[in-house]
């Protein structure tokens, strides 16, 4: 139970992060944005995988990190 929990997370968070960049893709990044809204994207996709998955760790940590980074990168 706790591996389909945790597999369905981080689809549910890749699915957030997707949706993250393209809202983010609508704006340009200049100045302060890009370093206000990738934390924040970074926030909310953090915690739809640990309120899904109701797993911490590291491993996990660096799963969501690199999920908004790519995000991120995607919408600039």
């Amino acid at each position: 139970m706790s591996a389909l929990r945790l597999g369905s997370a981080f689809v549910l968070g890749a699915l957030v992060a997707a949706l993250g960049a393209l809202i983010l893709g609508e704006y340009e990044f200049e100045g302060s944005l890009p370093w206000a809204a990738g934390p924040l994207l970074g926030l909310v996709v953090a915690e739809v995988v640990v309120s899904v998955g109701r797993q911490r760790g590291a491993l996990v940590g660096l799963a969501v990190g690199a999920l908004s980074f790519g995000a991120v990168a995607w919408a600039g």
